[in-house]
């Protein structure tokens, strides 16, 4: 049965992908819980999130549309995840987003970087991209300096700014940045060691601070406090030591935090209380995790991937409260990069999707068990769970001020036209 699964969502990503520049609206709902959209190259999401309207906004980047190698990618759906518009944004080289948010007006902003290089980081600059609702650009500006500067998360603040968290220098320190409305830089500080360090999530505090989370020389997880102008009141280390892929963290409705570890060997949930203390962790026996949310009935929702005779599966874990599983699913030939509750209690994936070797934005609409109506691309999975033991240590970190100033930038701005790709039509 599972190759027959495999047999039928073959023959659908196989058909015709279209994608057009225009600067006409993009097509018609289409009715299906699944669909994507690419054009003829690489068109990768790295961000999502649900916009008040109960709709979602994807960021990421695109080889197949733009200006230039690559574009930073921006599109906005409904909340069944149809394209309300699309845009790029960028320059004759490469500019990718990493991290995209709602702000107070209804715009968003956009962080990542320009002049990319995908085979060495280096020649980077902090990138960061203010738009209206319309996913038009009120502002731009780079952020660079001495070295590689790069960034992972961005928020707005509650006095109307922005904070960013990244890295800088060639030698890795943990970098964060705070700028007034209009992306003018009011402190940047960055923290660090011997070696490289990375923040890799940041969110504003109901205090006016800051937690970071990310790795410390690759092998150690960690999990810090600053006061609202950068000034670290808690640096605590988590006791796991291998190369850290990635990180998401989330407030939780208790006041403390969730953070979803991707390790080389590793997928962990660490719930965290306000303090920075482990609370509890569970461990899943899984290939890969890249997004967290507390759902409304206080569990978890969990968005990664599995890998089967070289095919990958996005999975779906639903949890309670305490990380324990109440159901899985897979859905082969992607991977999942976020997954977010919808108004109705369902879900909404944003999935890398494999076709020979080129990639799209795939979209999956799920009711509240994970479920896709009748589609072939819905199955029940079975995943391990185990209780591991984590040991949370109060660190030294050295912390600098650094002096940052923004330059305006000039990006090209292309509507597109994407055609969606069924991936379940509906009789």
């Amino acid at each position: 049965m599972l190759r027959l699964y495999l047999l039928i969502f073959s023959l659908l990503i196989l058909s015709c992908r279209k994608g057009s520049e225009s600067t006409g609206p993009s097509n018609p709902p289409v009715n299906s819980p699944a669909r994507s959209y690419g054009g003829l190259a690489n068109d990768v999401p790295t961000f999502a999130q649900k916009t008040s309207d109960g709709g979602f906004i994807i960021a990421g980047y695109t080889k197949s549309f733009g200006a230039g190698n690559s574009d930073i990618l921006l599109i906005k759906t409904d909340g069944y995840g149809n394209i309300q518009w699309a845009k790029t944004y960028g320059r004759a080289g490469n500019e990718i987003a990493y991290s995209v948010q709602q702000t107070s007006d209804g715009g968003f902003i956009i962080a990542g970087d320009t002049g990319h290089n995908f085979s060495e980081n280096i020649g980077k600059d902090i990138l960061l991209i203010k738009t209206n609702a319309n996913g038009d650009i009120q502002w731009a500006k780079i952020y660079g300096g001495a070295g590689v500067n790069g960034i992972s998360s961005v928020q707005q603040t509650s006095d109307g700014g922005y904070i960013m968290a990244g890295y800088s220098g060639s030698n890795k320190d943990i970098l964060l940045i705070k700028t007034d409305a209009n992306g003018n830089v009011q402190w940047a500080k960055t923290y660090g060691g011997a070696g490289d360090d990375e923040a890799r999530y940041v969110i504003q505090t109901s205090d006016g601070g800051f937690v970071i989370a990310g790795v410390k020389s690759y092998n150690e997880t960690f999990i810090a406090k600053t006061d609202a102008n950068g000034n670290i009141q808690w640096f605590k280390t988590i006791g796991i030591s291998e190369y850290c892929r990635n990180l998401s963290l989330q407030k939780t409705s208790d006041g403390g935090y969730v953070l979803l570890y991707n390790g080389k060997y590793r997928r962990l949930l660490i719930k965290i209380d306000a303090n920075g203390n482990a609370q509890w962790a569970k461990k899943y026996d899984i290939s890969d995790t890249y997004s967290i949310q507390q759902t409304s009935d206080g569990g978890f929702i969990i968005g990664g991937s599995e890998e089967f005779d070289i095919v990958n599966y996005t999975t779906l874990i639903k949890t309670d409260a305490n990380g324990n599983i109440q159901w899985a699913k897979y859905y082969p030939g992607s991977d999942a990069i976020s997954v977010q509750q919808t108004n109705d209690n369902g879900f909404m994936i944003t999935a890398i999707e494999w076709n020979n070797f080129q990639t799209d934005i795939l979209l999956i609409r799920t009711d509240a068990n994970g479920s896709v109506g009748n589609c072939p691309i819905s199955n029940n999975t079975s995943v391990s769970v185990y209780n591991p033991t984590l040991n949370v240590e109060d660190s030294p970190i050295t912390t600098n001020s650094i002096s940052i100033t923004p330059s305006n930038i000039s990006l090209t701005t292309t509507n597109l036209n994407l055609t969606p790709q069924d991936k379940c039509p509906t009789k």
